[in-house]
């Protein structure tokens, strides 16, 4: 890790003892895990003793940090939360971080455990459910094809809701969690390589009309 990081952290470390009374502070994000760009900043979950839930973004020696304060009952109560929304962030975050203070009045190695379980998890859909979404990404596509010729920017609104809607439910429809945005069309081509690439031209398209005509196919492969 370069050492501005590596600062950073140890600058971070103290601001949070001074103002929480931490139980443990994960460090996480694309730096711990050695997949960082030029833009890349650290979150870093911190469980204290407190009954609030706080988030805080500040700059440690330049670099860009997300802090995420919670208690041990929200902690758990996030996984339940997202598990239900099929997006698993708290639980990726611990499952990926790295611990960098523990003052063992929790089990973290047991948080970890259970973060690594529900990150996994997925419930799936119901019948209606399913239901509930193909209608819904249907709709989008059809109100944006009644303004195409006249509203391109109200279609093109649409038309992203549709293709967003769609990876959604794919991911969901596969009992897969859903990714972070940064990782999410790059990894629908595990579940379906023809609609990870209507989905990339999609988002490569600058002709409204052109997004139409790939937001319809994407729609063709979820009947």
């Amino acid at each position: 890790m370069e050492e501005r990081y590596t600062k950073c952290i140890d600058e971070a470390l103290v601001w949070i003892h001074a103002n929480y009374i931490a139980n443990a502070i994960f460090v996480c994000g694309r730096i711990i895990r050695s997949t960082a760009n030029a833009n890349s900043d650290f979150d870093i979950y911190v469980i204290h003793s407190g009954e609030y839930r706080q988030r805080v973004q500040k700059f440690f020696k330049g670099v860009p940090c997300e802090i995420f304060i919670n208690n041990i009952a929200h902690t758990q109560a996030s996984f339940e939360s997202e598990l239900k929304s099929n997006r698993p962030c708290t639980a990726h975050m611990l499952d990926t971080g790295t611990v960098y203070f523990d003052d063992k009045s929790i089990d973290v190695s047991a948080l970890v455990a259970h973060a690594q379980k529900y990150r996994g998890l997925s419930l799936g859909l119901t019948t209606q459910q399913i239901t509930a979404a193909k209608y819904s990404i249907a709709l989008a596509f059809e109100d944006a094809t009644d303004v195409l010729e006249t509203d391109e920017a109200s279609a093109k609104l649409l038309l992203h809701k549709t293709v967003s809607e769609a990876i959604t439910y794919v991911y969901a429809l596969n009992k897969m969690p859903l990714p972070g945005i940064k990782s999410r069309i790059k990894t629908l081509v595990d579940i379906d390589s023809n609609l990870c690439d209507l989905v990339k031209q999609f988002y490569s398209e600058t002709s409204v009309p052109a997004q139409h005509n790939f937001a319809g196919q994407v729609l063709d492969t979820l009947c």
